[in-house]
C-alpha cells in the first residue's frame, strides 16, 4: 500500500461560501479569470472557503503557475480557521513532502482533524495513514474503521481500501474473494486503482461471477442502489469471465 492518499478533490465538492459558489459557477461557465478574481478579493477579506479555493488554484496550476509552496501556505492559514478540505489537503502535502518538508506525524495530526469534521476524503486517508503507519502506529483495525466510514460517506477509495485489507490479510483472514468483491465495488464506482486490481488477480484465484454478485450487496448495503454490477462470460470459462464496471 503506497502512502499516496487521494487525488485531489473537484472544486464541486468543495465550494461553500457565497464567493466560492460564485467562483464556482463561473468556473462551469468557463470563466476562469474571473473566478480567480473572485476567490483572490475573497481570500484578502478572510474567507475561509475562499483561501481553500486560491490554495486550489495554486495547487493544480489551474490559470496561474503551479506553486506547492504557495498553495501549501494558503492550505494552512484555511486549515488553521478550521477549513476541513484544507486541513486535509495540507496534510497530504505534508506527507508527501509537496510544498513543504515532509512530515507524517504533522500530517496525521491534520488528516485527522479533517475526518473528526466529517470529511469523506479525511476519512479515507486517515485509514490509509493507520494502514501504513505513518504519522501513527500500524494499525489495520482503526484503517478498516476508518475505511468502511469512508464507504459509507460514498469514497470508492474507502471501498478500494477494504479490498486491499482483504486480499493482503491485513488485520483479516485473507480473503481473495471478499477482496475482489470489494474492488469491483470500489470499481463501480470510478476507482481506476480498482479496475487495474481487478485486471490483475491471479486467473483462477477467485470466481469472477460470485465476486460480481458480491460486491452488488456490498453496493446495496452501502446505499447504492443504482444499476447492479453485470457479470460477463464471453468464452463460457469462469476463470476468463469479468464484471462489468
Amino acid at each position: 500500500m503506497r502512502r499516496t492518499l487521494l487525488p485531489l478533490l473537484s472544486f464541486l465538492l468543495i465550494a461553500a461560501s457565497p464567493a466560492s459558489d460564485e467562483a464556482l459557477r463561473l468556473m462551469n461557465a468557463g470563466d476562469e479569470t474571473r473566478a480567480f478574481a473572485v476567490v483572490e478579493r475573497a481570500s484578502a477579506a478572510g474567507d475561509l472557503d475562499a483561501i481553500d479555493y486560491l490554495a486550489w488554484f495554486y495547487d493544480t496550476g489551474r490559470l496561474v503557475a503551479r506553486d506547492p509552496a504557495r498553495a501549501a501556505r494558503l492550505y494552512r492559514l484555511a486549515a488553521e480557521g478550521g477549513q476541513r478540505h484544507a486541513q486535509w489537503r495540507y496534510g497530504v502535502m505534508l506527507d508527501m513532502g509537496e510544498g513543504v518538508p515532509e512530515n507524517p506525524d504533522e500530517a496525521f495530526r491534520w488528516i485527522q482533524r479533517a475526518a473528526a469534521q466529517g470529511s469523506p476524503a479525511g476519512t479515507a486517508s486517515l485509514a490509509v495513514m493507520y494502514a501504513n503507519g505513518r504519522g501513527v502506529e500500524r494499525d489495520y483495525a482503526q484503517s478498516m474503521r476508518w475505511y468502511r466510514e469512508a464507504a459509507r460517506m460514498g469514497q470508492a477509495a474507502g471501498f478500494y481500501g477494504v479490498g486491499l485489507l482483504f486480499t493482503h490479510g491485513q488485520g483479516v483472514p485473507e480473503d481473495q474473494q471478499e477482496g475482489m468483491a470489494w474492488m469491483i465495488a470500489a470499481a463501480r464506482l470510478g476507482d481506476e486503482r480498482a479496475v487495474a486490481a481487478i485486471e490483475t488477480y491471479p486467473i483462477g484465484s477467485v470466481s469472477a461471477e460470485a465476486a460480481t454478485r458480491r460486491a452488488n450487496e456490498i453496493l446495496r448495503q452501502f446505499g447504492f442502489a443504482g444499476d447492479p454490477v453485470e457479470f460477463r462470460d464471453s468464452r463460457g470459462d469462469e476463470r476468463e469471465a469479468s464484471p462489468v464496471v
